[in-house]
């Protein structure tokens, strides 16, 4: 098997997973666990994000034999990890508790900086979380699969159950709106 962290090889890695293979499985884990963990933090859950990504990969293991060979693994765990934080608002509410603050997940953002720019680098973060967070739910969303998820507007629109040029149309919208706030 090739190098478990290259991210085109992850349809390998679901074959061998398939077979009952333990490494192929934490590679897998390795390549989507942090994709996966900033998603649900984009959607405004905080708290129960390593809760909701461990939950995703149980329910993928044990569906995994029942998963065609060509399954969009990907936008499979997508689906998952977005439905599970669905759920876990949905029951948070439920139970009258209210929901923390909406914590964008940047990490495209923040590369190494020398000490001096660290100041710069988190106003800069600072303002494009609050520009995020003034955007509709819908545009961001699909923003960040986009960017962060690295999803084609074909898997978000099959992650989010939308048409295609509705995700393409959702994210022009937003990378617009998002703009426009960094600008003024």
């Amino acid at each position: 098997m090739k190098n478990a962290s290259n991210e085109k090889n992850w349809p390998e890695l679901f074959l061998h997973c398939q077979r009952g293979d333990d490494v192929a499985f934490a590679g897998l884990y390795d390549l989507f666990a942090g994709k996966l963990s900033g998603y649900c933090r984009s959607l405004g859950e905080t708290d129960s994000v390593d809760d909701i990504v461990q939950e995703v990969f149980v329910k993928f293991i044990k569906n995994i034999r029942a998963l065609r060979p060509d399954t969009n693994l990907p936008a499979y765990l997508f689906t998952a990890a977005r439905n599970s934080v669905l759920n876990w608002k949905r029951d948070r509410q439920t139970r009258g508790k209210s929901l923390r603050e909406y914590h964008a997940y940047i990490s495209c953002l923040t590369p190494t900086l020398q000490a001096d720019e660290q100041v710069t680098e988190l106003e800069l973060i600072q303002r494009v979380n609050r520009v995020l967070q003034a955007l509709g739910e819908q545009e961001r969303e699909v923003l960040l699969l986009h960017t962060q998820g690295e999803m084609t507007f074909r898997e978000i629109a099959q992650v989010l159950g939308i048409p295609q040029g509705t995700a393409a149309s959702r994210y022009r919208l937003g990378l617009e709106k998002l703009r426009k706030g960094l600008q003024s």
